[in-house]
């Protein structure tokens, strides 16, 4: 049983900034609504799962967001090891519009 959750958690470890790397390749319009939030591509993972994690104004809470929760520090480390790429992709004063 440990082994499955052990492989299970290194599976969606850094999800947040798989996803958001692939999303921010799309036009704008055609994005998550919360990728759509974001500028930068620069630690995009990790401020996919705080976004992700806030719950909407008058719902009562995100159960889903205590799945983002568990992968901010996993997003950060992916995040942090491909931050060479997210630079040379981010153009210099691109407002992704």
């Amino acid at each position: 049983m440990k082994f499955l959750t052990l492989l299970f958690v290194l599976l969606l470890s850094g999800c947040g900034t798989i996803l958001t790397n692939i999303e921010m390749d799309k036009p704008r319009e055609e994005r998550d609504s919360i990728v759509r939030q974001i500028d930068s591509r620069v630690y995009s993972g990790t401020k996919f799962d705080v976004l992700a994690n806030s719950p909407e104004q008058g719902s009562g809470g995100n159960v889903i967001g205590l799945f983002f929760l568990i992968d901010i520090p996993l997003s950060l480390v992916a995040d942090t090891l491909i931050l060479p790429y997210t630079l040379t992709n981010e153009p210099y004063g691109q407002t992704n519009e």
